[in-house]
């Protein structure tokens, strides 16, 4: 999540649930029984690149970037999103009577992807670098919420943090989420935005090729410490658009996809032959951020007004075609156990009226409100492979207009679109969120 002067600048304008179609090519063994077996190699297309895959390539959604991680990487437990995490590189944490020092005992039989043994002293080391480094998608968790004021190996296998305030979440939160680095390479990367090689980890894959905006090829870890994983390799051809990338999918070019199947191609592909539709929650939901620093989006009224004029049912009925839920203005996911529910007030007539007393009017009588003498314009910059994103989008803008107020989205490549978002360089700003964001309260705090 974004943080410092964003945290303070951005509110949610509209909310709607996407349904999750996982997409398989089915293939049935003598009798119909499905067996576990070994499978040399699996393609799965993906829809935007990530970069190298390092903690420090992340690029906003669409696309999979934490879940790719995390086949090279290893964290120190595994948040499931229960009570208690899972042990991972980590066998056990304690913290101390007021929460503001933990012991971590690491396993002792893991290896690098070169062969380096793992140690607590490269913990130790990513944590210094997360805290005192450059920012990244994990880094606020050491630097900032908490902030771990020390990370001491006491022995190859005993890390000792001392946080600036009780932590008592540190192993729910901070310890399952940031991807533990070898100290032996990292230490000599002065610039991790620009470093461009292969990352090492102890994951279960090690990324053997990557061809930018083209491909991924994974290798089996065979000396995981979970044991070697059940697939040899993992060809992620990149495919940006959604009708080419299911196209590769009847034709049997890929085994599967990680975008969620388009609703004008789910009766289609659930008439194909060998292609299989899973459906289950995606957990996850998009929303529009404004930037309340710029004018007139930092008035409050404004901004209210333009949540009420937004009809989310709509939305849901005409992009989905019906195959998701309309949000409500609660932040968190409406299948989260924190969840209460919120009804979204849709009334484009009282949000003219409360834009009539905030003095943004319509005083010449072309559809247009103006601001300060001028008309009200305001862009939303979105996705360019995020073709549901884009019609959401233009369909905001036909709301918005209804109510004198002009929205023009821009389209934007992934890269630009995260270094427009992370410079604050919009006014509006369409984006996704994930479980970790959204599913449970301990995680948006400190995020």
């Amino acid at each position: 999540m974004v943080r410092g002067a964003l945290e303070r600048s951005w509110r949610p304008v509209l909310v709607f649930v996407l349904g999750l179609l996982i997409v398989v090519v089915s293939s049935p063994t003598a009798g119909g029984a499905q067996q576990s077996q070994q499978v040399e190699r699996l393609t799965i297309a993906t829809e935007a690149d990530k970069g190298n895959l390092t903690p420090y390539s992340f690029r906003p959604p669409p696309g999979i970037h934490s879940e790719l991680v995390g086949l090279v990487y290893d964290t120190l437990f595994l948040h499931p999103y229960t009570e208690e995490p899972i042990p991972w590189l980590a066998t056990e944490a304690s913290a101390n009577a007021d929460a503001t020092v933990w012991t971590v005992t690491l396993r002792d039989d893991v290896t690098w992807h070169d062969g380096e043994e793992f140690t607590a002293e490269d913990v130790a080391f990513t944590y210094d670098y997360y805290r005192d480094g450059p920012p990244n998608r994990y880094t606020h968790h050491a630097s900032e919420v908490p902030v771990v004021e020390s990370a001491e190996a006491l022995d190859a296998t005993t890390v000792e943090f001392t946080c600036e305030q009780p932590c008592p979440t540190l192993d729910l939160v901070t310890l399952a989420d940031l991807p533990i680095l070898p100290q032996h390479i990292w230490e000599d990367v002065e610039d991790p935005q620009t470093y461009t090689d292969l990352p090492v980890g102890t994951g279960p894959y090690r990324l053997a090729e990557y061809v930018e905006d083209q491909s991924y090829l994974f290798e089996a870890n065979e000396d995981y410490f979970l044991g070697p994983p059940a697939v040899g390799e993992i060809e992620m051809p990149i495919v940006p658009d959604p009708s080419s990338m299911f196209l590769a999918l009847q034709n049997g070019q890929v085994d599967t996809a990680t975008r969620p199947v388009p609703p004008e191609l789910q009766e289609s592909l659930g008439e194909a032959r060998d292609v299989e539709l899973v459906e289950g929650k995606r957990f996850a939901s998009i929303f529009y951020r404004f930037n309340a620093e710029s004018p007139p989006l930092d008035q409050q009224e404004f901004r209210r007004a333009l949540d009420m004029a937004v009809d989310r049912q709509a939305l849901v009925d005409t992009v989905l075609l019906g195959n998701g839920r309309a949000g409500s203005p609660s932040f968190m996911h409406p299948d989260s156990r924190w969840f209460e529910p919120q009804d979204a007030a849709f009334d484009p007539e009282q949000a003219g009226a409360i834009l009539d007393e905030a003095g943004i009017t319509d005083s010449d009588g072309d559809g247009r409100r103006e601001y300060e003498g001028e008309p009200v314009s305001l862009s939303i910059i979105v996705s360019a492979n995020d073709p549901l994103q884009i019609r959401t989008a233009e369909l905001v803008a036909q709301q918005l207009g209804e109510v004198g107020i002009e929205l023009v989205p821009e389209s934007l490549d992934p890269g630009t679109l995260s270094q427009r978002q992370n410079a604050l360089d919009f006014e509006l700003s369409s984006f996704q969120g994930v479980p970790h964001l959204i599913g449970d309260p301990t995680q948006m705090i400190e995020s």
